[in-house]
């Protein structure tokens, strides 16, 4: 009995364990997303929009673990633009884009539209080559959308379970103990008819 009991727990714990980090890891990716899509909107809100010369480009190889790998296919190199422009006050910026393409319409000396934050220019992006910030934020909803409902229903199994272990049989009472015993006494008596109960 205890040996179920036992195992009983600790199939009980590892779920509400498992639960527990992949209801995280949904919720972290869904409130990731969200910090994103806040932190966009509230650029796109106060931005303020110019055009700037690409003074460079600086080719930037693909990155894997930290280290500089082979350009394929699937994993190109970006560039990184330098670009000089005058925000609202009249103030000259030489300043290094925060959007990065992969492969741009523009080289050296041409002019692009920029968005850039009155507050802080260095935080200036690339008018148009950036992505939506909807479509990180549903990204990451996609994402931790399954694992917040496994991670509820591990839980939700965790925790019926230990529910339905909570309560143990009730023990047997102290007459009753002592009713079996001499029962089990009469049986063994070598006097006994064994016809009697019959």
């Amino acid at each position: 009995m205890r040996g179920g009991g036992e195992d009983g727990l600790g199939g009980m714990n590892s779920n509400l364990i498992i639960g527990a980090v992949t209801g995280l890891m949904g919720l972290g990716a869904i409130a990731g997303g969200y910090l994103l899509l806040k932190a966009s909107l509230e650029f796109d809100a106060v931005a303020e929009r110019t055009t700037g010369e690409v003074v460079s480009l600086d080719y930037r190889p693909p990155m894997r673990d930290g280290r500089v790998v082979m350009e394929t296919e699937d994993n190109r190199g970006s560039y990184i633009p330098t670009i000089a422009f005058e925000d609202s006050s009249g103030e000259a910026h030489v300043l290094r884009s925060l959007t990065q393409p992969r492969a741009p319409d523009f080289e050296a000396g041409d002019r692009v539209a920029i968005a850039y934050d009155p507050r802080d220019p260095s935080v200036m992006y690339l008018a148009g080559h950036a992505t939506s910030p909807w479509f990180g934020f549903l990204f990451f909803l996609l994402v931790g959308t399954p694992f917040t409902i496994a991670g509820a229903l591990f839980l939700w199994w965790g925790i019926t379970g230990k529910s339905s272990q909570s309560t143990p049989p009730p023990m047997p009472g102290i007459e009753e103990l002592r009713g079996a015993r001499e029962r089990l006494m009469d049986e063994q008596r070598p006097d006994r008819d064994p016809w009697s109960d019959r």
